[in-house]
């Protein structure tokens, strides 16, 4: 796309996809965050979440580009995989116009898929937990990847739970990035057992985290 592209489309605008939240909200939210959260979704691989008919409607997971997607968001394969991307802040306007709720976003860029840019450790509490026990644990890992010359930060998974997410050189393949995070999954299970957990199974995890 070039900076004479008009922005997408917005149809429906008053559409509810939350309870007091519409379609143009969505694509409001998105105008305001572009800054913060283009740095992390443009060039990579995305599947995305749609709800053309809000939270309670059908929902549907997307990887494929059909002809009715806005031009504003691309499509590719990459591995073997399909995918959608964007690349700048029309194309969050056009998730929101596509009703996608959720862009799941690969952790390599489509220009270098074979190789990791950054690490994402899933803190997935059971039931019974207390948020602030979250918040310990996430420093916890925080802490055991500075040992490793890692720096981390902190977001939200939407749910219960949050991200601990470290970027990374790009000079490691999936192998050994998944073994490291492996080996911290199991160092830090070993270490604090009270805390963690390491089986997703829900009865396993009341009142524990599963590090994923």
């Amino acid at each position: 796309m070039s900076a004479a592209d008009p922005e997408p489309v917005l149809t429906h605008p008053d559409k509810r996809l939350w309870p007091g939240i519409t379609k143009a909200d969505l694509a409001a939210y998105w105008q305001t965050m572009a800054p913060v959260a283009l740095p992390g979704i443009v060039a990579h691989p995305l599947a995305v979440l749609r709800c053309p008919n809000g939270i309670n409607g059908p929902r549907f997971f997307q990887k494929h580009a059909h002809a009715a997607l806005p031009a504003a968001v691309r499509s590719g394969t990459l591995l073997g995989q399909p995918y959608l991307a964007i690349d700048d802040a029309r194309g969050l306007r056009a998730m929101a116009q596509i009703a996608a709720i959720e862009l799941h976003a690969w952790q390599a860029t489509e220009h270098d898929p074979e190789h990791p840019d950054r690490l994402v450790l899933d803190l997935d509490p059971g039931d019974g937990l207390p948020f602030f026990k979250v918040t310990e644990a996430a420093h916890l890992v925080r802490d055991h990847l500075t040992r490793y010359g890692l720096t981390s930060f902190c977001r939200t998974t939407g749910g219960d739970g949050l991200h601990v997410v470290a970027p990374l050189s790009g000079g490691a393949g999936w192998d050994s990035v998944r073994e490291f995070a492996h080996e911290t999954a199991t160092t830090l299970t070993q270490s604090y057992p009270a805390l963690f957990v390491a089986t997703p199974r829900r009865e396993a995890r009341r009142d524990h985290i599963f590090l994923d």
